[in-house]
């Protein structure tokens, strides 16, 4: 997912801000389904409570029904201007009391009153139904009446358009996405600020060592947690290693030109005695091809040396600035 070369600081921010994406696309999920949830519970109550308040006013007089529909039931309902409001009330065999006889010829509506349940206590229903024009929310309530052909049931029907509760439910969704990005906002203004502090004693290893020279390999001294501190360990054992290695280098460098050249400047001294003795001429030209080879071999060795030497000091030695125009103007008043 990610590449060694990214920075850790870039990874664990995007890493995090991953994980807070993916819970603010779950937190407003459950977000838009609570606004709604609450937006429809809120509305059916007033609708239920103002369909309740219609049925309530049904009286049978005089051998018919009389509804006189009460202003509070309305005024309930009016939280918009422009949400319309359609009402239906009608008896058993679908007999018309009152409102919009068109609901009463709609086969929903007759299927939703045919369906629902005259009980002791009214317990409202609900159904959606495009109604000229409008997408409308209807409540269903009814209760029995006591007539002289014996009891009749008697049916309020009530909606309302969406517009009231879609504007509700868009302002909670929309106040909810402004805490959400606030909360994620300074979610990640605190983990950016403790990324910061966890990588601060890294940083501070890293400036450490770059102030260094090349001659001090001296353990590191950083406060950090405990796992920052199991890598200044492995950086110290490391440091102390590679200060052995380079000991050992410098005493075998010194141990190895003196281990060579002895023999070889015995061999020399032994092939000077040998051509100051020897008259034999086939075997003095065999004597100065060993002299010449050795004389070879002792310049090899100690350019070899020279060059560990020069090599190993090179990397013990601490860089020094160099004036380089006052180097030019010694050498030149040196040739004057």
């Amino acid at each position: 997912m990610f590449s060694p070369t990214r920075s850790l600081r870039f990874q664990l921010l995007f890493a995090a801000t991953i994980s807070l994406c993916v819970v603010a696309l779950l937190a407003l999920m459950a977000v838009k389904r609570y606004a709604y949830d609450t937006a429809k519970m809120t509305f059916d109550e007033r609708l239920s409570s103002a369909a309740l308040q219609i049925i309530d006013h049904v009286h049978f007089n005089n051998l018919s029904f009389s509804v006189d529909i009460p202003f509070s039931a309305f005024k309930s309902l009016a939280s918009s201007a422009n949400d319309r409001v359609f009402y239906l009330v009608t008896s058993t065999n679908n007999e018309f009391i009152t409102g919009y006889e068109e609901l009463l010829n709609n086969p929903v509506v007759q299927t939703q009153i045919n369906q629902h349940n005259t009980v002791l206590e009214p317990k409202p229903d609900y159904f959606y139904l495009d109604f000229m024009g409008e997408s409308v929310r209807f409540s269903v309530v009814s209760r029995a009446i006591n007539t002289m052909q014996g009891k009749i049931n008697v049916y309020a029907v009530l909606g309302q358009t969406l517009q009231s509760r879609i504007a509700w439910e868009s302002e909670i969704y929309n106040q909810a996405i402004k805490m959400l990005v606030g909360v994620i906002l300074c979610s990640l203004l605190v983990i950016t600020a403790l990324i910061w502090r966890v990588l601060r004693p890294i940083n501070e290893i890293n400036r450490k060592i770059a102030k260094r020279s090349n001659l001090d390999l001296t353990p590191i001294s950083v406060e950090g947690p405990r796992e920052i501190n199991h890598l200044i360990e492995t950086i110290n054992v490391f440091m102390s290693q590679l200060d052995g290695t380079l000991n050992n280098l410098k005493s075998f460098t010194g141990e190895a030109a003196h281990q060579l050249k002895t023999p070889i400047a015995g061999i020399k001294a032994q092939l000077s005695v040998a051509q100051s003795k020897v008259r034999d001429p086939e075997a003095l030209s065999y004597i100065n091809r060993i002299s010449s080879s050795n004389d070879h071999l002792e310049r090899t060795v100690v350019q070899l040396l020279n060059h560990a030497t020069i090599k190993h000091r090179f990397r013990r030695v601490e860089p020094q600035p160099v004036q380089f125009n006052q180097l030019v103007k010694t050498a030149v008043a040196s040739w004057q």
